[in-house]
């Protein structure tokens, strides 16, 4: 029997994308390419941010800002952030960012936690203060 002239193309299998994650459109330097993206919380428009480097892809949630009405105090903002290609200590991981006054600290999920709880006490030691105060005098 002759062998075909016609060549049966090789389907290459992509890899499994990660539990959580979809694939994007992103722009990086101007070329669009798919990324993975935590499509569950991630807000960015990845083609709008084009990228000038896959490795400054990043991945930010909606944000939540607390301002407290005291002068001269920046509001604090907390969001999920990602930085996939990150190279240090937690290796891309998702993390939840507080911004203070652009002071950004990243906590992972034990330590994101442990700031929550911590935040419930407060504002309920801040309620019982509010409570004891007297009745406002209406006017």
């Amino acid at each position: 029997m002759a062998k075909s002239a016609i060549s049966t193309p090789t389907i290459t299998e992509l890899p499994a994308l990660k539990q959580g994650m979809s694939l994007v459109p992103a722009l990086i330097d101007g070329h669009l390419v798919h990324i993975e993206c935590p499509t569950a919380w991630c807000v960015l428009d990845h083609i709008a941010e084009n990228e000038k480097h896959p490795a400054d892809v990043h991945h930010y949630g909606e944000r939540r800002t607390l301002t407290l009405p005291v002068p001269m105090l920046a509001p604090i903002t907390v969001f999920l952030a990602q930085w996939p290609n990150a190279i240090d200590e937690d290796a891309g991981l998702p993390y939840l960012a507080v911004d203070t006054d652009n002071d950004v600290n990243s906590y992972q999920r034990t330590a994101a936690l442990a700031l929550a709880d911590q935040l419930v006490a407060f504002s309920a030691d801040v309620r019982g203060l509010a409570r004891t105060l007297p009745d406002e005098v209406q006017a």
